[in-house]
């Protein structure tokens, strides 16, 4: 018997790519092929795990491999859909939900196969929160993908009424004013990359901020991952 054909489209792991997730792929016999663009995708593949792609696929690919297209999505769908998972989860103190879910032509509106989540202290740097989100990607791949390879998953269809949207950000929304509260500073810089800083003006010059952790924050503890399948 062939093995499992994967397509790995996009980035991968927010920190790590795709390696951890080609091991444990492998691991179950699958083989894989990474691809950075969706046009080289092969609609005969057997499935197609999108991970830190920001383009939209055509449906008649998502729609071709017989065992699906799965993706993920940090937020707790169908509330936050679209951009900025991860900064909206951090300014609105919310814990981290990693939501996996079968691709369909509408942005994160598919069947939910599975959610994993994760309480927040609430004092996490973005990189931290990543770093977290990659451990729920991994997570959820080791809980769901031996029933996924075969054939058994089918997901739980969205409640469109509950649906929210979360809109794309822009460089600007990442200014700093004079007027914003100290709470409201804290979550803005401690939910923004070191790669794209927050900004203010003094008069004309234009100056950074960042958030710069004086210690190491809480290790990331297993036991408190909570996996919610979304199917029988």
């Amino acid at each position: 018997m062939s093995a499992v054909r994967i397509q790995l489209l996009g980035k991968g792991l927010n920190q790590d790519g795709w390696k951890p997730v080609i091991v444990l792929l492998e691991s179950l016999g699958a083989a894989c092929t990474v691809h950075e663009d969706h046009t080289t995708l092969d609609p005969s593949g057997d499935m197609i795990v999108l991970l830190g792609y920001d383009r939209m696929v055509p449906e008649s690919l998502v729609a071709a491999p017989r065992l699906g297209t799965v993706l993920f999505h940090s937020s707790d769908l169908p509330e936050g859909r679209g951009w900025a998972p991860i900064y909206n989860t951090m300014i609105r103190g919310l814990g981290l939900t990693q939501t996996m879910l079968y691709a369909v032509e509408a942005a994160d509106a598919g069947p939910i196969v599975a959610k994993a989540r994760y309480p927040l202290a609430g004092n996490e740097i973005e990189s931290e929160v990543r770093r977290i989100d990659d451990r729920l990607t991994l997570r959820m791949l080791e809980t769901v993908l031996p029933d996924l390879l075969q054939g058994r998953v089918e997901g739980a269809v969205q409640d469109e009424g509950a649906a929210t949207y979360w809109p794309r950000r822009t460089p600007e929304e990442s200014r700093v004013t004079e007027d914003m509260s100290i709470s409201d500073l804290l979550r803005h810089l401690r939910a923004l990359p070191e790669s794209a800083p927050a900004f203010i003006f003094i008069g004309a010059r234009r100056f950074q901020l960042r958030l710069a952790a004086a210690e190491a924050g809480e290790t990331f503890d297993p036991d408190r991952v909570v996996i919610e399948r979304y199917y029988a």
